[in-house]
C-alpha cells in the first residue's frame, strides 16, 4: 500500500501526544475517553532510566 511505503520512507510520521508507562494505563485511557489527546498515545513497557 502507498501509506506503508510513505511510512517506511519517513515521509509520514505518526504524531505522538504522550508516552505513558504501563503503570499509567488507567490515566492514558481516561485522557482518551475525555478526548484530551492530539495524536497517538503510546504505552511503554520499559522501566524509566531516571
Amino acid at each position: 500500500m502507498l501509506s506503508e511505503v510513505l511510512l517506511s520512507d519517513g515521509k509520514i510520521v505518526p504524531l505522538v501526544d504522550r508516552v505513558y508507562h504501563l503503570s499509567e494505563v488507567p490515566a492514558a485511557i481516561q485522557q482518551l475517553e475525555q478526548r484530551r489527546v492530539c495524536g497517538k498515545v503510546v504505552i511503554s513497557m520499559q522501566q524509566s532510566l531516571s
